[in-house]
Formats: structure tokens, sequence, C-alpha cells
């Protein structure tokens, strides 16, 4: 091994252990406090809908809660088929496939994950960024 493959080897091992060092730092001081802000929003939430309120103020900590509803657009196809103009529907309007009903057919044996990937109808694609995942060599974590 080169001085630099030996360094850069060296850095990485400084890295794994400065991350797990921050990860037992957090799981050790932010996570209870994360766990006691997650409860006390809960029953915040709970006693606000209980009061039928959707907003107080309290004077003291210069702070309001709202109750708020996250809201997400949902377009009914059949009302937008009409308003568009025919060269518009195809890059609006898409075919979905139900996830769950190709799973039925898997699971009943009518068809096959090997058929699916083999005829280009079931493509693996990773969900999400690669992430990191530290495992302890020996044992558990202390």
């Amino acid at each position: 091994m080169t001085t630099r493959e030996t360094t850069g080897t060296d850095v990485i091992a400084v890295l794994i252990r400065n991350l797990v060092e921050i990860d037992e730092e957090f799981e050790r001081v932010a996570k209870p406090l994360e766990d006691r802000r997650r409860r006390q929003r809960e029953t915040l939430r709970d006693a606000m809908i209980e009061a039928q309120t959707v907003e107080v103020v309290d004077e003291v900590s210069g702070y309001k809660a709202l109750l708020t509803h996250q809201q997400a657009d949902r377009y009914v196809a059949e009302k937008l088929v009409p308003m568009l103009r025919p060269e518009m529907i195809d890059e609006v309007i898409q075919t979905v496939v139900d996830n769950k009903a190709v799973q039925r057919l898997v699971d009943g044996g009518i068809l096959t994950r090997r058929q699916l990937e083999r005829e280009g109808a079931l493509i693996r694609e990773p969900k999400t960024r690669p992430f990191i995942k530290l495992v302890p060599l020996k044992g558990t974590r202390p």
C-alpha cells in the first residue's frame, strides 16, 4: 500500500470514529429531547383538538400554536380531460400501474418476478441516495 492510500484509509478511519462518536452523543443527548419534543407536540395537538380551537397564543413565551392541516392537490382526470385540447391530454394524463395488483398476480403464481424482469416489466431502482450505516465489528455499540 502506498503512503497516499494509507493516508486516505487513515482519514476514512478517523471519519468513521468521529461519526460513531457523534451518533453516540446524539443517542445520549438529542434523541431523548427529540422524543420529548414529539410527545409534547402530540399532547398539544390533542389538547387543541379537544378544546376545538385552531389557534392559541401564549403571551409568556411570545408564541402561538396553530392547528393546521397539510393539503395536497389532487386533480380529477374525468373533470380535467374536457378542459384540455387533444394534444395536451397525453402530456397531462398518464396510465399508472397498481403495484399491489401486480404483487397479487405474483403471489398467485400468475406472473413471476423473473419473468417480469426478463420482459422489462420490472425495473429495480434505488429509492434514495446511498446512506452510511455504521455496524460495530464486535458485539453491540457501547
